[in-house]
C-alpha cells in the first residue's frame, strides 16, 4: 500500500498547460482514454466509508487495474492509501468483484495525457462535461506546490472533490440523477 499525496485543479485546457510542461522539460508519457468501473456494495457501505474500489482500463496496452483508495486523511492536498493491482482482463476483475457480492454503481471516461517531472507525476485530464483538470502527485506537498508555481499555477486553489463528487453537483445542478460520465 502506498499514500497517494496529489493536488487537483481546474485548467481552461490541457494544451496549455502540456506546452507549459514541455518547456520546463518534463517528458510526456502519452495520452490514453481510460475506462472505469466503480464498485460497491448494494447498500453502499463502501462509498458511506469514503472507500472506492475501481477497475480502470486503457487503450494504450497497458494492464487493467484494480485499485482500492482509502479514505482521505487530513493534508494540504489530497492524501489516500492506495493499492493497485495488474489483473488479466477488466471483464475478468469485473466479474470477480461481483462474484464477491460487489456490483458496479458507476462508468466514467476520461482522456488521461501523463506527464513526469522530477519526482512528480503529472496527469491532463478532459472529462465528459466536466473540462480539464491537472493532477500532480508527489511524495511531499513541496514539490507539489514548487511544480505549480513553475507552471504559474496557485496550489491554494486546489480540489479536494473527486470527480464523482464534482459531477455529481453538476448533475444536482441541473436536476439530473447520476449517470455514466462518457464521450459522445
Amino acid at each position: 500500500m502506498s499514500l497517494e499525496l496529489e493536488c487537483k485543479l481546474s485548467i481552461p485546457s490541457r494544451e496549455e498547460i502540456a506546452a507549459r510542461l514541455l518547456h520546463l522539460g518534463a517528458v510526456n508519457g502519452g495520452d490514453t482514454l481510460e475506462r472505469n468501473w466503480v464498485f460497491d456494495t448494494a447498500d453502499g457501505r463502501l462509498r458511506a466509508a469514503g472507500i472506492l474500489l475501481r477497475i480502470r482500463s486503457t487503450d494504450n496496452g497497458a494492464p487493467p487495474l484494480l485499485t482500492v483508495k482509502k479514505p482521505a486523511q487530513a493534508a494540504e492536498f489530497k492524501a489516500r492509501d492506495e493499492v493497485e493491482i495488474a489483473i488479466s482482463s477488466a471483464a475478468d476483475g469485473c466479474a470477480a468483484l461481483e462474484a464477491l457480492g460487489f456490483s458496479p454503481w458507476w462508468y466514467y471516461e476520461k482522456r488521461r495525457q501523463t506527464w513526469t517531472y522530477g519526482d512528480c507525476r503529472i496527469a491532463l485530464d478532459l472529462l465528459p462535461e466536466l473540462g480539464c483538470f491537472i493532477e500532480v502527485e508527489a511524495d511531499t506537498g513541496d514539490l507539489i506546490r514548487e511544480l505549480l508555481q513553475r507552471l504559474g499555477m496557485d496550489a491554494r486553489r486546489h480540489i479536494a472533490d473527486t470527480y464523482l463528487g464534482l459531477f455529481m453537483r453538476r448533475l444536482a445542478e441541473r436536476g439530473e440523477a447520476l449517470r455514466e460520465m462518457r464521450f459522445a
